[in-house]
């Protein structure tokens, strides 16, 4: 399971505690991580008692003040380890990320240790980077204002600033959103270029939709291919609302253009979109075909499912890629043709396409499940 996909099981009264008590623990900047851990351990007995005093319960299944003292005293020891892992010697990238996965599963105790390594300019810009990423796994609302600092401070690698910037999405909140919009209405093309970034991390979390105008200014913006490219790829992040634009750039005199905008027809969600990219399953350049049966394998509408047994009977790449997008729809009426062209193969002495039989056996297991 990815780390961005694990819930945090801590009582609510308990890690706002947490969170206030690490605050208490003195400055980020400058201070040995492990000292503001211990400075936890020492505070946690009183927050405890505050708890079981009748502090109310809101999770189904809350820690024990056991399983609490625990985590505080692991996060004490993971910070230890990556104030060690930075002393510069050989395999220090190694055990940083050692230490940094096992704190970063403890939540947002977490996240006071990697604000302090994000504030940290002398720390290698990799890691830094990689502990913008960390901070925001938990979507701590903490991490915001430090990423903001980062991104906006020009003296900061480009990698970071960018990381920084992009990164404030996985927050998700109305606050991110606006935020994010005044670093798209900036004059700073890094700063713009992330936050449509951020824009469609965000959408997984909050309503962006406030952000559509200025994306579809920057979209029409013909003079920065790069940041129209990312705004164009950002449509595609607002449902409904972004189809009609989309199918325009379709046609637009940019060849680079129309590649971005297929495959943000794919994340819009809507079945508007299948019938102009089942239209581009007929296109003679085969890149545009494959990048029209990802977007309708991304749908998983199975009103495409016949265009692309179609497509099955072409020679190329497009036909194993029609055979995955099959796969993934589910659809069993996609079980004949793919058989047939297995039997077909293999009736002619060739080797039948591992996709085609890989897609059978998936779509006929689905079935299978179903019929239970």
């Amino acid at each position: 399971m990815h780390l961005r996909d694990r819930e945090h099981k801590m009582e609510p009264n308990f890690q706002k505690g947490v969170g206030k008590m690490v605050e208490l623990s003195g400055s980020f900047v400058g201070v040995n991580l492990r000292n503001v851990f211990k400075s936890l351990c020492i505070l946690l007995p009183v927050l405890l008692f505050c708890v079981a005093a009748g502090a109310p319960v809101q999770n189904e299944a809350p820690l024990t003040p056991e399983d609490s003292l625990r985590m505080v005293k692991e996060a004490e020891q993971y910070a230890g380890e990556l104030e060690t892992a930075l002393d510069g010697t050989e395999g220090g990238h190694q055990r940083f990320m050692l230490a940094a996965e096992k704190l970063v599963s403890l939540g947002k105790i977490a996240t006071p240790a990697f604000l302090r390594l994000i504030a940290s300019k002398n720390l290698d810009p990799w890691l830094r980077k990689r502990a913008i990423e960390l901070a925001t796994v938990s979507r701590d609302q903490r991490a915001m204002v430090p990423l903001i600092e980062v991104a906006r401070d020009t003296t900061n690698p480009a990698g970071v600033r960018d990381k920084a910037a992009y990164c404030i999405g996985y927050i998700g909140t109305d606050k991110v959103v606006d935020s994010l919009l005044v670093f798209i209405e900036s004059d700073d093309r890094l700063l713009k270029s992330a936050a449509t970034t951020g824009i469609r991390i965000a959408s997984n979390y909050a309503d962006v939709n406030k952000a559509f105008e200025p994306i579809v200014r920057m979209a029409n913006n013909t003079a920065d291919e790069g940041l129209r490219k990312n705004a164009i790829a950002a449509l595609g992040y607002f449902g409904d609302r972004g189809v009609p634009l989309l199918v325009e750039f379709l046609e637009d005199d940019n060849k680079e253009i129309r590649p971005v905008a297929i495959g943000a027809l794919g994340y819009t969600r809507s079945r508007a979109v299948v019938k102009p990219l089942v239209e581009l399953l007929s296109s003679e350049d085969v890149h545009t075909r494959i990048g029209a049966i990802m977007s309708l394998q991304r749908l998983g509408d199975t009103t495409a499912v016949p265009a692309l047994i179609e497509v099955l009977t072409y020679e190329g790449d497009d036909a194993v890629f029609a055979a995955m997008a099959l796969a993934k729809i589910g659809d069993p009426r996609a079980l004949e043709p793919l058989k047939e062209h297995i039997d077909k193969a293999k009736a002619e002495g060739r080797q039948p396409s591992r996709y085609m039989i890989n897609a059978y056996e998936e779509i006929k297991k689905g079935k299978a499940l179903k019929n239970r």
